[in-house]
């Protein structure tokens, strides 16, 4: 679970922000458009932190493997962390 510090007015908006500016480096071996991936770590962002969804649930939702859900998770956890915006927020268990 992440748990914001208080003085952030929308901690969640404030991530969206981020993970829509995020620029991907382009390889070969990219399946899909980056825009895929954003929705991707979007969707993953609010339905674990907002709507409390399990890792099982979001993977039936997105029709992926929990793996690769756990994947988008880490991945958004780690964006989130080195951006100076939304540093304020720290992860525990």
């Amino acid at each position: 679970m992440i748990h914001f510090d208080s003085d952030l007015q929308n901690p969640v908006q404030d991530a969206i922000d981020v993970i829509l500016d995020l620029k991907f480096r382009t390889t070969q071996t990219c399946k899909y458009p980056a825009d895929y991936y954003r929705k991707n770590m979007i969707t993953v962002l609010i339905e674990r932190m907002i709507n409390q969804k399990s890792v099982k649930e979001i993977s039936k939702m997105l029709n992926l493997n929990s793996d690769t859900v756990r994947r988008y998770e880490y991945r958004v956890f780690h964006i989130l962390n080195r951006d100076s915006k939304i540093r304020k927020y720290k992860t525990s268990n």
